[in-house]
């Protein structure tokens, strides 16, 4: 069944790149920006842990992601699509000592840099209106540790830790619409969703008091996944034309 699909995908490639060969298919250059919220849906956005009565919950926050994209055509209605971003995950942090009314917070930003590559296909809905949908992977670079620390008085300290492995793999998926013109250039609007193959990255949590201390499992108790939704921006700067250039975008 694997080899019928594939057998079938790489015909369907083929008929639209022979309707194509002797037109150049453009490439286009420009950036994007995306609100990211937690991914309700895709993964966890909250845990708890108690140790000892050392009580810490992790929330996820609304953050961002921004950077440049190419988009190299393929054929009219297939294009891959990568870039780099930079992309910002914030955290919340609660963390309690209820016996000694011990009540903190404080906030965690984890930074990635990450490349994309995703195959893309066109639906094409009107003249200048396209939609999209895109499925690969990123290939993100993560830093290995973050902390925050914050004291209480002179003798209560809490301390967080954002364990994560430099190089992790994410699964990522599109779907969104376009208008292009010629002068003022491609506008998208989608939704976006990110996946990582692993855990981003563990926390772990400390609590010390004039010698004596409290340390979560960050492996078995502090696993935070990454996953996110998003709304995705793009915006694609218009084709330059040389004179006696053969390039024909798909609204000429």
């Amino acid at each position: 069944m694997k080899f019928r699909l594939a057998v079938l995908f790489l015909l369907f490639i083929q008929v639209s790149f022979s309707q194509t060969v002797k037109e150049k298919i453009p490439t286009y250059f420009g950036f994007q920006i995306k609100p990211i919220f937690p991914g309700v849906f895709i993964g966890t956005t909250t845990f708890d842990s108690n140790v000892d009565g050392f009580n810490t919950t992790l929330r996820q926050a609304t953050g961002y992601s921004f950077g440049g994209v190419v988009r190299v055509g393929l054929t009219k209605l297939i294009a891959l699509e990568t870039g780099i971003n930079m992309t910002q995950r914030n955290y919340f942090l609660d963390y309690s000592i209820p016996d000694s009314n011990l009540y903190m917070n404080s906030r965690l930003r984890y930074l990635t840099y990450d490349v994309p590559v995703s195959a893309l296909f066109y639906i094409r809905l009107a003249e200048r209106a396209y939609m999209n949908v895109s499925v690969g992977a990123a290939i993100s670079y993560n830093p290995t540790v973050v902390g925050v620390k914050n004291t209480e008085g002179k003798y209560h300290e809490f301390n967080q830790w954002a364990i994560g492995k430099k190089v992790l793999g994410e699964a990522i998926g599109n779907i969104g619409f376009e208008y292009r013109t010629q002068k003022a250039g491609t506008f998208y609007l989608g939704a976006a969703a990110r996946i990582p193959f692993e855990p981003l990255f563990y926390l772990k949590s400390s609590y010390k008091n004039q010698g004596f201390q409290i340390e979560t499992d960050a492996e078995n108790q502090g696993r935070v996944d990454g996953s996110y939704i998003a709304l995705e921006i793009k915006y694609f700067f218009p084709l330059i034309k040389i004179k006696g250039s053969p390039i024909k975008t798909p609204i000429e």
